[in-house]
């Protein structure tokens, strides 16, 4: 129990101690500009849990336990090309319309940072691909795997910041946490091949 609290923490940790990273690095005003992207960026992603998680994770968990390997491996496909899908194109449309929001808030220093959504898009492409495995460890109870990822993440963000020396705080910030995500996925995509060798399910 204590380690899902402490994974749990770690996991909300890297979207609240990014917050003190760009005050840190450079001033509250750079914060008001971070906060202002990446709450944009992950909120479209966001989109995902009710557009894809909440239906398909219940099926492959029940496919799972009754031990349907062609309905989970059925319902964990579908997870993959939706996820994958959706999210190239939520990133896509965040790319299309952002400049037309910032010109709309009106404020300049949120457009002089325009040149950093690339890396805010890609940290949140990062963050929504990592929950594939993510999931199918949840389903073959594989938590430990999980535990493990999300304290390694939060690790992964803070050595990360201690060697990207960019200009911009803004971007060292984000470019940390697009590593950190990254880290999370491949921990997790480890764990699911490392767990799947061993289910009696997955492995005939």
């Amino acid at each position: 129990m204590v380690y899902f609290l402490l994974a749990t923490v770690c996991f909300k940790g890297l979207l609240t101690f990014d917050r003190y990273a760009v005050e840190a690095l450079s001033s509250i005003e750079m914060l008001g500009v971070y906060v202002f992207y990446i709450s944009m960026v992950m909120g479209a992603y966001s989109f995902l849990d009710p557009a894809v998680f909440s239906f398909l994770y219940p099926r492959m968990l029940q496919s799972y336990q009754m031990q349907d390997k062609k309905a989970y491996l059925k319902s964990f496909n579908e997870l993959i090309i939706s996820t994958v899908v959706i999210s190239i194109l939520l990133g896509f449309v965040i790319w299309i319309i952002m400049p037309y929001i910032v010109n709309w808030v009106d404020k300049p220093i949120y457009a002089s940072h325009l040149d950093s959504l690339i890396i805010f898009i890609a940290a949140g492409f990062a963050y929504a691909v990592a929950f594939i495995p993510h999931y199918a460890l949840y389903a073959m109870k594989g938590d430990n795997w999980i535990v493990l990822a999300h304290i390694s993440a939060l690790v992964a963000f803070f050595a990360s910041l201690m060697f990207i020396k960019l200009d911009d705080g803004i971007q060292s910030v984000a470019v940390a946490l697009l590593l950190a995500f990254t880290w999370m996925g491949f921990v997790k995509t480890i764990g699911y091949l490392q767990t799947k060798q061993h289910s009696i399910l997955l492995k005939v």
